[in-house]
């Protein structure tokens, strides 16, 4: 990755050069034009006005994006979003670039035919020369093979849900980044009640489809950038997310719990509902106030679980902030 950067980096003081083209030394100008094609055939190039409306790109990303020019130009350039992308990475990027700015990062796009790619890119202004900013140019290197590859090491297969191998990456780091910020962390262990009785009953492949259902659930209700859920393994999930406090996490812990229900699963070997429901055992700190490890947030949350499921499953137990003595 470090060295599709330095090609970036390199690409972008080239074309900062052709943006000069018009005051060059005239016995430059036909090594600049022969820069020019390679640049509209390989690189991956597109320019915008100050509000986003696409005013060219390059040969390349059309073949890549399969757009053709004449279907770019003139469109606002989230014509290749990825609806489901953070939100956040946008307001960041247009706030950075606006402000005179350089931003560099990766985006998850969307071809005309519905597939996604992902992009390693440098967004800069361009300026008249009385230093105005007439609009932006991206740069891009596209680095979805890595990311293919990528997503078959962090992901379960069957879900598409993080795996515990993820978990075990992310979780220090949310910790950390959550204690540097003094926000909230919450940390939900979710188990499908009576699954192996489902499996028994119904049959591996219906069980496959059913937890499949549940993660799509999953992934409708916690949809931020900040959200992370992990199957873990079997029919145990675990869901982090950060920023909500105590009342708005339960709320949303409970919000799972009813939505997984209202699928309207049947179960009929179940004890607590005709239909297929789960458990879920939740703790949210205060990372301002109170200091938790990742050892203490996953026993806690895990006890809750069992608490849960003692209380008659289909049920939601939050640990209180005093139960953090016991670390």
């Amino acid at each position: 990755m470090a060295h599709d950067n330095d090609n970036l980096h390199h690409t972008l003081i080239q074309i900062q050069a052709l943006e000069d083209f018009n005051e060059v030394k005239e016995d430059e100008c036909a090594e600049l034009s022969a820069y020019i094609k390679v640049m509209e055939e390989y690189v991956y190039t597109t320019k915008t006005d100050l509000k986003g409306i696409i005013t060219d790109v390059s040969k390349s990303f059309c073949r890549l994006s399969g757009y053709a020019k004449e279907e770019l130009i003139g469109q606002n350039h989230n014509i290749v979003r990825n609806p489901m992308a953070p939100k956040n990475v946008f307001s960041t990027m247009w706030k950075t670039i606006s402000n005179r700015g350089i931003w560099e990062g990766e985006l998850n796009d969307r071809k005309k035919d519905g597939d996604l790619f992902w992009m390693q890119t440098i967004i800069f202004p361009r300026f008249d020369k009385e230093k105005n900013i007439l609009g932006y140019t991206a740069i891009r290197q596209n680095i979805t093979a890595g990311k293919r590859l990528e997503h078959e090491v962090i992901r379960d297969p069957l879900t598409g849900l993080f795996n515990r191998r993820f978990y075990n990456e992310i979780i220090e780091r949310e910790l950390l980044r959550t204690k540097r910020d003094k926000t909230y962390i919450t940390f939900i262990m979710l188990d499908i009640d009576y699954f192996k009785l489902y499996n028994d009953t119904y049959g591996h492949k219906r069980g496959d489809e059913a937890l499949k259902k549940v993660a799509t659930t999953l992934k409708s209700i916690l949809n931020r950038g900040s959200d992370y859920i992990f199957r873990m393994g079997g029919e145990e999930f675990s869901i982090l997310f950060t920023e909500l406090g105590s009342s708005e996490s339960k709320k949303m812990a409970e919000h799972i719990c009813k939505s997984i229900e209202d699928l309207k699963i049947e179960h009929s070997k179940s004890t607590c509902s005709k239909y297929l429901t789960v458990s879920l055992g939740a703790l949210t700190v205060n990372m301002g106030h109170d200091i938790v490890d990742e050892t203490a947030l996953y026993t806690l949350a895990d006890s809750a679980l069992y608490k849960a499921k003692e209380s008659g499953r289909n049920k939601v137990f939050i640990h209180k902030k005093n139960d953090l003595e016991l670390f």
